[in-house]
């Protein structure tokens, strides 16, 4: 592998952080130079990668449009191999057609009691069933971006998590003022970045702006912005309910 050559290394721990820097610029140079990936390549990556760069990596690849769900599942297999744990930060934000819900299985079977933040903004190849099912897993998140991601429905924001610190839900126009009120009341004294950009929908169900603030007094930032039908009584429960 030229990449083993190169490096002449045999484990993460003999690695410096301006080498672990130099590893990783060097595969995404490579994968952006020659445009393949073979499938050990991602394994071997993450086995000389530490695993607060491993995101960082998978991220990259997937905007130079080279991943599928085999390479993610070979990738994160050698992570977890490796360390022993799952990643605690995993970022497919504008996954294509390739990435679908057998990548969103993988990581629920080998990273639910490590993955702490979730972004799948902008993803097309993600089902509601796969959303639900695999986000039923993740006991322990605290941030998940779901913005713009294609068949976000009010099932997979009741499958969210209530240890949610953070949640965007940015342009998800088809869910309803209900289910983000019931996840505000799972999520309780934990919950203090919500996102609904143009998320009208919420905003028109009277009442609903009210349940969320009155569950969420830790609130520190709503974004309503796009929409339209927000009510005066509501947006006041809001200012007098968070702190």
């Amino acid at each position: 592998c030229w990449f083993v050559h190169q490096f002449q290394i045999s484990s993460t721990q003999q690695m410096t952080d301006t080498l672990q820097a130099k590893a990783l610029k060097t595969i995404t140079n490579s994968v952006e130079k020659h445009g393949l990936v073979s499938p050990c390549s991602p394994f071997m990556w993450s086995r000389f990668l530490a695993p607060q760069l491993c995101d960082k990596l998978l991220s990259s690849l997937l905007d130079l449009n080279c991943l599928t769900d085999d390479l993610v599942h070979a990738f994160i297999d050698g992570v977890v191999s490796h360390t022993g744990f799952g990643l605690n930060t995993i970022d497919l934000s504008n996954a294509g057609a390739e990435i679908t819900d057998k990548t969103l299985d993988l990581i629920a079977t080998t990273c639910s009691n490590d993955l702490e933040a979730l972004r799948l903004s902008a993803s097309i190849g993600f089902t509601t069933e796969g959303l639900s099912r695999a986000l039923r897993s993740f006991t322990r998140l605290k941030h998940i971006k779901l913005a713009r991601t294609m068949n976000v429905s009010d099932a997979v924001v009741r499958s969210l998590s209530s240890s949610l610190v953070s949640v965007d839900l940015t342009r998800c126009s088809s869910i309803t003022g209900d289910s983000v009120a019931e996840l505000a009341s799972r999520c309780a004294g934990n919950l203090q970045h919500l996102l609904l950009f143009s998320c009208n929908q919420v905003a028109r169900q009277k009442g609903s702006l009210t349940r969320i603030a009155r569950s969420c007094p830790n609130l520190t930032s709503l974004t309503l912005s796009r929409c339209p039908s927000l009510q005066d009584d509501d947006l006041i429960q809001v200012l007098t309910n968070c702190n």
